[in-house]
């Protein structure tokens, strides 16, 4: 999910703090340049599909875990996102669903 300030996920809960994109070019560099361990984009970002941007991250950071949120997520998007071990959350969210999709990522549940 782009976010144009800084994130802060509750330390002590096995989370650290991290920053955020404005857009999916924004997130490459990022990947590109910091050690980022997780990812949490929309996949309607407007430079690129969310399809192109996990692509892209992916090929920088092979083991990089990602929490997608889109308006559609039926059948083949949903199927994408399963094959390519992706958590995947309808919009609107509500916090507490994307904190536990994050946890469920994290520990691989």
């Amino acid at each position: 999910m782009p976010v144009r300030r800084s994130q802060i996920l509750p330390d002590g809960k096995g989370f650290t703090g991290r920053f955020g994109a404005a857009d999916g070019i924004d997130a490459l560099r990022l990947i590109e340049t910091s050690e980022v361990d997780l990812a949490v984009l929309d996949l309607g970002t407007p430079e690129r599909q969310g399809n192109e941007t996990i692509q892209a991250l992916r090929r920088v950071r092979p083991q990089l875990k990602i929490v997608a949120t889109s308006d559609d997520i039926a059948g083949p998007i949903l199927q994408a996102a399963e094959r390519l071990g992706i958590e995947m959350l309808a919009k609107p969210i509500q916090p507490y669903e994307l904190l536990d999709a994050i946890a469920r990522i994290i520990v691989g549940r």
